[in-house]
């Protein structure tokens, strides 16, 4: 139990120092707002919908006053009842991810302290802790905190191979398919980990095997049939649909903006595209872990178990792990896809240190005296805690120095003159993504491509009530503002778009001061409104 209160002590200093040393204190991920605004409306009794979208191929509809979520329900609802129980805060949303953070290191422990020893587990959960992906999940809401900890869990059901064990085990498995489509990975992963645990005949295992392929293929087609209804998916199409949709020559957002969709449908270009992101993945390997313990965790590779169940954990932890990262090297090379296995990886990590300090000191009687315990905490410190602690405690000082921490960021100012200039029932075109509905607390749909995907289709009225364009990530790949659109954005007085010109007016110009926000940039913003007919 003690072990248990100083871990969980570690874990809420780390959340708190990185979260008010390191971030401005608002919301930080754009998803996360939008999960946030979801949960919002379901705490405010008005249904699982948003007021934010994408344009899409075409200009989307609302039903009762929302648009449809498109997103699954189980973190949603999760930060709802943070909601309710603490009030609609941006503090309540990062407080939902820090739970499942401080909750995943206590999973960590007893996973790692179930399959080899207390000292594993307590240096594992360490590891967990510190990981800096880790803290700025749980610092800004993020829902991979939520994943991982379903993860983890799982993990530790499945290990303990009992009834009661395997059905909560299998409860988790149905929450980590309604948290992310990229659940199939680890559910198909658990599976075949019980099937290897409760068969051990080589003839049994492979007619399990096959009958629990024929189940999934019957399961992929039932929800094929019913995908859209109660949440339901199929994870099989939405991955290969995703696989030959993202090439890595456009903006992977360009769809989302009405663009056209040109499917990969080619061996050679999705090979490429595969080994290029594979690639990066291995050249910017210590932006997604700690780089020493993934050197650990591929010599536990080479480690022979004697206990079959231990061969078996490591097996099954390769395929997934090797399946994350293939999988997100084959659809989005998004570093936060590969992060859920990353406790598995400093678990396995973990241990094989473990391993190699216990042969170094049985043969140096220095080693010997100070403890084997001792020397692995030691290197664990150096080589994951001591460098996010210098992040915080170091860095910090010129993040802060660089930055105005009492100060909003640009995006949530940018948001406040939204609200302010514009009704609550106005239906917005803007290029600020998600944060004009969470912050500005507006209907908002994100820019098409071009102006002239806004021209209703013949017969239908055009909805949109304004236009707002603002300085935020114009320049980025994924959010880039098109030639026509920084025509409309520099030269708002005179609209050259004949549809823009008889539709909407110049209504006003905004400019935010370098010294008003956090990032310390300056920014402006541009309002058009609707002519009156």
């Amino acid at each position: 139990m003690l072990i248990l209160i100083i871990l969980q002590m570690l874990g809420i200093f780390a959340w708190i120092f990185y979260r008010q040393l390191l971030t401005p204190n608002y919301l930080v991920f754009s998803d996360t707002a939008k999960f946030a605004d979801i949960a919002r409306n379901l705490a405010e009794g008005k249904g699982f919908g948003i007021n934010f979208t994408f344009f899409g191929s075409k200009m989307p509809e609302m039903v009762g006053g929302l648009f449809p979520a498109g997103v699954l329900p189980f973190y949603p609802l999760i930060i709802a009842a943070f909601f309710k129980i603490f009030g609609i805060t941006d503090l309540a949303v990062a407080s939902s991810s820090g739970i499942f953070y401080l909750t995943g290191a206590v999973a960590i422990y007893f996973l790692g302290k179930k399959i080899f020893g207390n000292l594993v587990g307590i240096l594992a959960s360490l590891a967990f802790i510190f990981d800096p992906a880790m803290l700025n999940y749980a610092t800004s809401g993020a829902s991979e905190s939520l994943f991982i900890f379903e993860i983890i869990l799982a993990a530790l059901l499945f290990y303990l191979n009992s009834m009661t064990s395997l059905i909560f085990g299998l409860l988790t498995l149905l929450a980590l398919y309604f948290t992310r489509p990229s659940a199939i990975i680890y559910i198909a992963g658990f599976i075949l980990f019980f099937i290897f645990l409760r068969f051990k005949n080589k003839t049994q295992i492979l007619r399990v095997g096959v009958i629990a392929v024929i189940v999934w293929l019957t399961i992929e087609v039932i929800l094929t049939k019913f995908a859209g209804m109660f949440f339901l998916y199929s994870p099989l199409l939405s991955f290969l649909y995703g696989v030959a949709r993202f090439s890595p020559l456009n903006a992977s957002t360009s769809y989302l903006r009405g663009g056209e969709t040109t499917l990969i449908l080619g061996l050679k270009p999705l090979l490429s595209k595969f080994f290029y992101n594979l690639y990066n993945f291995y050249k910017l390997l210590p932006q997604i872990l700690s780089p020493y313990l993934a050197g650990f965790y591929i010599l536990s590779l080479f480690r022979w178990e004697e206990k079959r169940e231990l061969r078996v954990f490591r097996f099954v932890v390769f395929l997934m792990v090797a399946m994350t990262f293939f999988a997100s090297a084959a659809f989005l090379p998004i570093y936060r896809y590969l992060h859920p296995v990353v406790p598995f990886i400093y678990l396995l990590a973990v241990e094989t240190l473990v391993f190699c300090v216990k042969i170094i000191a049985s043969r140096t009687p220095l080693l010997q005296r100070i403890g084997v315990g001792k020397i692995a905490f030691l290197l664990v410190f150096i080589f994951v805690a001591g460098q996010t602690l210098g992040k915080i405690f170091l860095d910090s000082r010129y993040i802060r120095a660089h930055s105005n921490p009492e100060k909003p960021p640009v995006y949530v100012k940018l948001s406040w003159i939204l609200e302010e200039n514009t009704k609550p029932d106005d239906l917005i075109i803007t290029n600020l993504d998600t944060w004009g509905s969470w912050y500005g607390e507006r209907k908002t749909i994100w820019y098409p491509l071009e102006p002239s995907q806004l021209v209703p289709e013949e017969g239908k009225e055009l909805k949109i009530d304004a236009i707002y364009l603002t300085s935020y990530k114009m320049d980025d790949e994924n959010y880039y503002m098109g030639e026509n659109w920084r025509k409309v954005f520099y030269h708002p007085e005179k609209i050259e778009d004949p549809f823009l010109a008889e539709n909407f007016k110049f209504a006003g110009k905004f400019l935010i001061k370098q010294e008003e926000t956090y990032e310390k940039e300056e920014a402006w913003a541009v309002l058009l409104v609707r002519k009156e007919k």
